[in-house]
This record gives structure tokens, C-alpha cells and sequence, in this order.
């Protein structure tokens, strides 16, 4: 059972049920899937899988992405490295690959921003995402994000590499087009 924190229109933010860990270490041992995202893609076991999961459900700033409809696990978001002072902040999603182009990432991103905003009253959220990731930027553009840097040539695949592109949202920008 999920404890819901934010609620969408097909998803809401929830409490990490850490029986969840098959699951996640599924998604975490799919190479192809975790090419577009910043975790390691090496292998992990059940165990270390239920370790991470566990580790994930004490921050009070991660959250499961279920589904409304199924009420189904279909991801994770976080909101990290938090600076009160400056109030800033960085936010990172692990969308299931099966759930990707029906708008579960933009709803569940702006459900994390909500939650940044109106919940921790922080004015900028930052992201990185790889430039090869034309959906997630997409997406992330959608939102409101803009681009405002990038890591030349900080990600090495299959001896090609890429930019890492550095995006953020201000507090401001975001009331503006919510």
C-alpha cells in the first residue's frame, strides 16, 4: 500500500514500499533503460536492490510514481542535494521503460515540482539529463525547464560520447506557466 504525498491526473507521488525491490532491481539491470539516466549500469543483486530500496524510502524527498488507475508502481522521483539557504535543489526520475511516451515522466515531474515549490519553498530546481535523450528533454522542456549549461563529452557509450546537458526552473517561470 502506497501513502499518497501529491496527487496528478494519472499518477500520484507515494511513500516507497520496499517490498517494491524486485521491481526496481529489475529496472536498475535493464542496461538499455538505464543508458539515459545517471545511475551505474552495472549489475546488482536481489539483495542490494532491497538495500538501495530501503535506503531510497528514509529520504523524506523520494517518492514512488503510481499509476491512478492500476495503482501500480511505474517509477520513482527524487528531489536532492537540497540548499536551504540559497533554496536550491535537483530533481531525478526512473520512469518503467513500458510507461515512456504516455506522460506519466512530465506528470510525475511536475507533481516533484509542485512538491519543491509550494511544500519546501525552493526557487531553483536543476536537472542533468544526456543530450542523446531527445524524449526527456522534450518533456522536461514541457515543463519549463530551460537549458542552461552542459558537460561537453561527459558520457562515454559504446565508444561515442555525449553531452551532458545541465537544464533548470525558477519558482517564478514555473507559476508563470502552471
Amino acid at each position: 500500500m502506497y501513502i499518497k504525498k501529491t496527487i496528478g491526473e494519472r499518477c500520484f507521488l507515494g511513500s516507497i514500499d520496499i517490498d517494491d525491490y524486485p521491481k526496481y532491481t529489475e529496472w536498475a539491470n535493464d542496461i538499455e533503460h538505464l543508458i539515459g539516466m545517471k545511475l551505474p549500469a552495472r549489475y546488482i543483486s536481489l539483495e542490494a536492490g532491497k538495500k538501495r530500496l530501503a535506503k531510497m524510502a528514509s529520504d523524506k524527498n523520494t517518492f514512488s510514481i503510481i499509476e491512478n488507475k492500476s495503482n501500480e508502481l511505474i517509477g520513482f522521483c527524487f528531489l536532492g542535494n537540497i540548499d536551504e539557504l540559497n533554496q536550491t535543489g535537483e530533481i531525478g526520475i526512473m520512469l518503467a521503460k513500458e510507461k515512456t511516451n504516455f506522460g506519466f515522466g512530465t506528470e510525475a515531474c511536475t507533481l516533484l515540482l509542485d512538491y519543491a515549490f509550494n511544500i519546501l519553498n525552493l526557487f531553483n530546481v536543476k536537472l542533468e539529463v544526456y543530450d542523446y535523450n531527445k524524449q526527456a528533454i522534450a518533456s522536461y522542456k514541457k515543463i519549463g525547464f530551460k537549458q542552461v549549461g552542459a558537460w561537453r563529452k561527459a558520457k562515454l557509450i559504446f565508444g561515442k560520447r555525449y553531452n551532458q546537458i545541465i537544464m533548470d526552473i525558477l519558482a517564478d517561470e514555473y507559476f508563470q506557466d502552471n
